[in-house]
């Protein structure tokens, strides 16, 4: 039986057709970290993860367009890993296409619990120590809906390029860091497109449920040597994703829910280019369905 939490408006839109299973992943993101600042000041401020954001003295206002004074509570959250971004909903894809990186954060400001606007940039320094990025293929993406659906899917959470963002890179105390500023708050994620290079494919799993229709069905796509996922289409009875590069190895993670009833199913890894996979949908507890996002 699904769990029922209330929903929180600041987490992203949720998919399916439903939203009842989208509503009971989100209950599990962790929740956001908050920071307290004094406006008056430059302050910067570290995430558990490393990520280093820098406000500049006098940098909000509030929705008539007054300028904040006193202390400001800033919101932070960021989605690493593959259970985080089933979790949070957020997937990295843009338009469809494959966005490899695990960069993607949230960001927001409240003083006395009112939303406010920046007027000048801040500074956000992802730390990315260990890997190697060329800094002409980094963009920065902004949280916006995707245009390109499936027959009966609804407009999902995707990423909008944002090219007028410049990215460096930045060593700072021996760490290697994504530096960049931004005007704007909510979700950000700072990635490359993954070329569109060889051959692509429609990949497709088919379900054999014990169910004549799922009352909402969602499912993940995992990449071999990718940090990201790819979310894949509902249908009736099979799930589908589009654009996926042949030459990749991939596996799936179906989970259903019929009559408050959770089912699920998940594959091993096999080549994209063989694309359809068979899978057979069980029941599930909440704790199998948990359990099994985090092997995912």
């Amino acid at each position: 039986m699904l769990l029922n939490k209330p929903f929180t408006s600041t987490r992203t839109p949720p998919s399916g057709h439903n939203h009842a299973l989208a509503r009971f992943l989100m209950q599990q993101h962790a929740p956001a970290q908050t920071f307290r600042i004094h406006t008056a000041y430059r302050t910067t401020v570290q995430s558990e993860n490393g990520t280093l954001i820098t406000i500049y003295p006098q940098s909000f206002m509030d929705a008539s367009g007054r300028l904040v004074t006193e202390e400001v509570d800033i919101h932070f959250k960021e989605v690493k890993g593959r259970q985080e971004m089933i979790f949070s909903n957020v997937v990295p894809t843009c338009e469809d296409r494959i966005l490899p990186l695990n960069n993607q954060l949230w960001l927001n400001a409240v003083q006395r619990r009112t939303p406010l606007q920046l007027v000048r940039p801040l500074e956000i320094a992802i730390e990315a120590s260990g890997l190697r990025y060329k800094t002409a293929s980094l963009h920065l993406f902004r949280a916006s809906i995707s245009s390109t659906q499936a027959f009966q899917a609804e407009k999902n959470f995707d990423w909008k390029l944002a090219p007028e963002t410049v990215i460096k890179i930045e060593k700072r105390n021996n760490k290697q860091y994504l530096l960049f500023e931004s005007d704007q708050m909510g979700w950000m994620n700072c990635n490359y497109l993954l070329p569109e290079r060889g051959h692509r494919t429609m990949l497709t799993a088919k379900l054999d449920a014990p169910v004549e229709h799922f009352d909402d069905l969602i499912g993940f796509l995992a990449l071999e040597g990718m940090e990201g996922l790819v979310r894949m289409y509902p249908g009736l009875h099979a799930l589908t994703a589009i654009n996926v590069p042949q030459k990749l190895s991939v596996k799936v993670l179906a989970i259903g829910l019929s009559e408050n009833q959770l089912y699920l199913a998940d594959s091993s890894w096999f080549e994209a280019a063989q694309k359809r996979v068979f899978l057979t949908m069980q029941p599930a507890s909440n704790e199998s369905l948990l359990d099994a996002i985090r092997a995912f």
